[in-house]
């Protein structure tokens, strides 16, 4: 189901963990997904980024990193080093 719209579970824990991409957040998600928590993490945040929900400014509202409003490749950079802590083991939604 395509959905133009960031659940709150999704924004909350996003926010919780990726605010400013800091290692350690990012180090400790790993963590806590690697302990079986938040089972529903690595699905609906590929179904995020396949429905295209993650724009610069979203995803600086999310993180508070200061991205420019046309800075695509950074929120690709971004949503991949999420993903390579998250869900390691599986391709990277949007492709290579």
């Amino acid at each position: 189901m395509r959905s133009n719209k960031l659940t709150r579970q999704l924004r909350n824990t996003l926010v919780a963990y990726c605010r400013y991409m800091e290692a350690k957040s990012l180090d400790e998600f790993a963590h806590v997904i690697q302990q079986g928590g938040l089972p529903w993490f690595p699905d609906a945040f590929a179904q995020a980024m396949t429905d295209g929900i993650f724009t610069p400014d979203t995803w600086d509202r999310i993180t508070e990193t200061d991205l420019e409003e046309d800075d695509f490749d950074q929120v690709e950079t971004d949503l991949r080093v999420v993903w390579a802590h998250t869900a390691p083991d599986r391709p990277f939604p949007l492709g290579q």
